[in-house]
């Protein structure tokens, strides 16, 4: 299919079947509140727009969403890293502007566990907040979650061959230092008990 039909699909879709799916968090407000709203978002707008004539709020910015639904941490801004959160730095053209601002002190950030692409310093006390890219990542990296990110790296370093190479090369190193030790301490030892011999006959130095 074309371009132009595949996003009108995809606007059907929205409007059909994404509008009229029961969420859980709506089926759960019919415990708390009496108001009978919907658990749809189409029942819910209709009910509350058609049935009840409320004129429906603004949404919050993307930046109000974040602080909402993120996960809330504390991390030191740093010239040479960034912010490092899980073994990963993120830096980027914001970095200068957060370094000139806060130096490299501790500052609130804001993380998404299903994207570990990015992270985000909350600026000042109002609401903004500036993004930091993860230095290992580029335009076509997916948005893996952290823990996903963390098992591609161990499956992506635990090469079989390369681990049973590694383990042979220590294996032999520390075989032929022992039989390097062995043989120096043996070295050592003739002196010894050719003195003791020669102590035992009497024999003149």
């Amino acid at each position: 299919m074309t371009i132009e039909e595949l996003e009108r699909w995809i606007v059907r879709w929205y409007y059909a079947d994404w509008a009229n799916t029961a969420f859980k968090r709506l089926l759960r407000t019919s415990f708390i509140s009496v108001e009978r709203l919907g658990n749809t978002p189409w029942g819910r707008w209709h009910t509350m727009a058609h049935d009840q004539g409320y004129a429906l709020p603004l949404p919050p910015s993307i930046d109000q969403w974040r602080m909402t639904r993120y996960e809330h941490d504390t991390r030191t801004l740093s010239r040479k890293t960034g912010i490092t959160f899980r073994d990963q730095n993120f830096r980027g053209e914001n970095l200068p502007y957060l370094l000139k601002k806060y130096g490299e002190n501790p500052r609130p950030i804001l993380v998404d566990p299903d994207d570990f692409r990015r992270v985000y310093v909350v600026d000042g006390d109002t609401c903004k907040i500036v993004g930091l890219v993860n230095s290992s990542v580029d335009e076509t990296t997916p948005a893996f979650s952290f823990t996903h990110a963390k098992a591609c790296d161990v499956a992506g370093s635990a090469n079989p061959l390369g681990v049973v190479e590694k383990a042979g090369f220590s294996r032999d190193l520390y075989q032929r230092s022992a039989e390097t030790s062995a043989k120096a301490a043996k070295k050592k030892q003739k002196p010894k008990e050719a003195s003791r011999e020669t102590k035992r006959t009497g024999a003149p130095y």
